[in-house]
């Protein structure tokens, strides 16, 4: 998909597409079947929502910034289990050790 009107920031399009308001616009607008499917007349009926340059920036930051706390989040949940296993297998203090404490 290509943005002709240079309003919309490509990375905002796509999070809008991917939120709740943008989905069911695809899906009432879709070809129907299993998986929804839409083309390019419909896709051209989506409504998006024009914001500020300034504030579609944002949007993208905060959305940048989950990822990354997620991947922090799934990256510290991954030492936890290991801490725990460690702990079950060589006792507390070696769990402790895998955590760094």
């Amino acid at each position: 998909m290509r943005l002709e009107d240079p309003a919309f920031k490509p990375h905002y399009v796509a999070a809008f597409l991917a939120a709740m308001p943008g989905k069911m616009q695809i899906i009432q607008n879709s070809n129907g079947g299993v998986q929804p499917e839409i083309n390019q007349p419909s896709l051209k009926r989506v409504l998006v929502p024009r914001l500020a340059q300034s504030i579609q920036s944002e949007i993208i930051t905060q959305i940048h910034r989950a990822h990354l706390a997620r991947q922090e989040a799934q990256a510290l949940l991954a030492k936890a289990k290991r801490a725990v296993e460690v702990a079950i297998e060589k006792g507390e203090a070696a769990g402790r050790g895998v955590l760094g404490q």
